[in-house]
């Protein structure tokens, strides 16, 4: 998947992704809708099953896709394929927020830190 390597997403993940993407045509719930939107659903379904940080944001610029069309879409195919999953807190941004800052890790441990007070 082109999407996956420009996420850089370990292949576990793109593998879920063609699972779930997969299950969903199957199924016959993909039909009638952009199979790009759900390829670029069917991932960040699979990021969120396997609690890796990466938001529908960042999977909505680099697909070009309309965030609005991509969240119905993940919440239609995790409903209609029984899926569930946490939320990632709000600390698993924090090593890929403080590296796109160029924040020392020190200065990463201290808002881990505060965060988890």
């Amino acid at each position: 998947m082109r999407l996956s390597s420009l996420l850089h997403l370990p292949g576990f993940v793109e593998e879920e992704a063609k699972r779930i993407f997969n299950l969903g045509k199957e199924n016959g719930i993909l039909k009638g809708r952009s199979l790009y939107l759900c390829v670029a659903s069917s991932i960040l379904i699979s990021c969120r099953q396997y609690r890796i940080p990466k938001s529908l944001h960042e999977i909505s610029e680099v697909s070009d896709i309309n965030r609005k069309e991509l969240m119905k879409t993940v919440s239609f195919l995790t409903k209609r394929l029984n899926i569930t999953f946490k939320n990632i807190s709000s600390i698993g941004y924090i090593p890929k927020i403080c590296s796109e800052l160029k924040l020392s890790a020190k200065t990463e441990s201290k808002v881990i830190e505060i965060l988890n007070k």
